[in-house]
């Protein structure tokens, strides 16, 4: 086998290789907002500096998921992965570095 067959080989198998990641992931993404299109999360209360906040509408659409209350008055996102909230304090995070 001569070197040019060998990279066109080579070429077609990354560029298969390349569309079928990318098929792949937007039908994971598809399926995935399928899922959970209409699911849910129960409020919740959550301390705070300036005192208790109530999280009611934590199902927002944001992006693709509803995993993401976002409120752009008050200048705060939280997120829920694995339908748990976890609510970090950023001097955390900065003492972490």
């Amino acid at each position: 086998m001569d070197s040019i067959n060998e990279l066109k080989i080579v070429r077609y198998g990354i560029l298969v290789t390349i569309v079928t990641s990318v098929m792949g992931l937007v039908i994971y993404d598809l399926t995935y907002f399928q899922m959970h299109e209409n699911s849910s999360l129960e409020a919740v209360s959550v301390k705070s500096g300036f005192g208790d906040i109530t999280l009611s509408n934590t199902a927002q659409s944001y992006s693709i998921s509803n995993d993401i209350y976002q409120d752009k008055d008050l200048g705060f996102q939280i997120s829920t992965p694995n339908d748990i909230w976890q609510i970090r304090s950023m001097s955390d995070d900065l003492n972490n570095e």
